[in-house]
């Protein structure tokens, strides 16, 4: 019998590491929204076949100006909104990715699609972005990563452009530097028109394989399950928190008394003393 507190414990290390929510806006099906007063900060909606515009302008990890559409080289695209300085979510996603991208030998990066991490804070540099290149390719041997894989930093109104485009909605404080974001990539054909998203921060084999094979051909790829996955941040000034945090603590406490309940239980039948045989009470007559 599989021990049920290492399952319990699982699903409470989750809620630990990521603030989800699951919620519909009654106006946009497609829409992905938290509870509480981010509803309007931070979702994906699945843009399907919108263009995103090759014109707007960012820096490359050189340090090289270029156009959003130089990515592209002809190829799909798989784009992924975060941000270099975090390491909540976003660490995750990349993770998780070029976990994926290693794997996978018929994914065959630079040669038959390109990778784009967009950066969503306007006042990160070229350097964070290659040092991030760096780091992610040398702990993860992805074939063709060195041409195929870019990091782009820009101006918030042309980080918008791309974001608004592809549904990509979250929330960044210039002031307090916040960011608010859900997580998730989408996936562009050649001509950078939308065909595939994926949420969360986990992208399994399969279903990336299938987005970018309907890109390929200029098709749309599999509509994903609608969730949200994403990073809250807490003001440090304030220590105010979102209702969404405040809902995840409510969340841990119920898994860590059902974590110690599951294992009072598991631990109480797995040990549980034996009846004493009737020659072992009275002996034999």
């Amino acid at each position: 019998m599989a021990n049920p507190f290492n399952k319990i414990a699982s699903i409470a290390s989750i809620a630990l590491i990521a603030c989800v929510a699951s919620a519909q806006n009654a106006n946009d099906p497609n829409a992905v929204l938290p509870s509480g007063p981010l509803q309007s900060q931070m979702r994906i909606d699945q843009h399907y076949g919108a263009q995103v515009p090759l014109d707007a302008t960012f820096k490359d990890e050189t340090g090289r100006t270029v156009r959003f559409g130089d990515m592209l080289q002809g190829k799909p695209m798989i784009l992924l909104p975060m941000f270099f300085g975090c390491n909540g979510v976003c660490r995750l996603e990349v993770e998780d990715l070029f976990k994926t991208l290693e794997k996978d030998k018929d994914l065959h990066t630079g040669q038959d699609f390109n990778v784009v991490m967009l950066s969503i804070n306007p006042t990160e540099t070229p350097q964070l972005a290659a040092d991030k290149k760096k780091l992610i390719l040398s702990a993860y041997h992805v074939n063709g990563g060195d041409e195929g894989v870019h990091g782009l930093v820009g101006d918030l109104d042309n980080i918008r452009k791309v974001t608004d485009t592809v549904g990509f909605i979250y929330k960044y404080d210039p002031k307090t530097q916040l960011i608010n974001h859900p997580a998730g990539l989408m996936v562009l054909d050649k001509s950078g028109i939308v065909r595939g998203y994926m949420y969360g921060a986990e992208y399994p084999t399969v279903v990336l394989t299938n987005n970018l094979n309907a890109a390929q051909k200029g098709l749309q790829g599999d509509k994903p399950e609608i969730i949200l996955l994403g990073c809250v941040m807490i003001d440090p000034k304030t220590g105010k928190r979102t209702l969404v945090i405040e809902n995840l603590m409510q969340v841990i406490g119920t898994m860590t008394s059902l974590t110690l309940g599951g294992s009072i239980l598991y631990m109480t039948k797995k040990y549980k003393t034996p009846p004493i045989p009737p020659t072992a009470q009275g002996g034999a007559a």
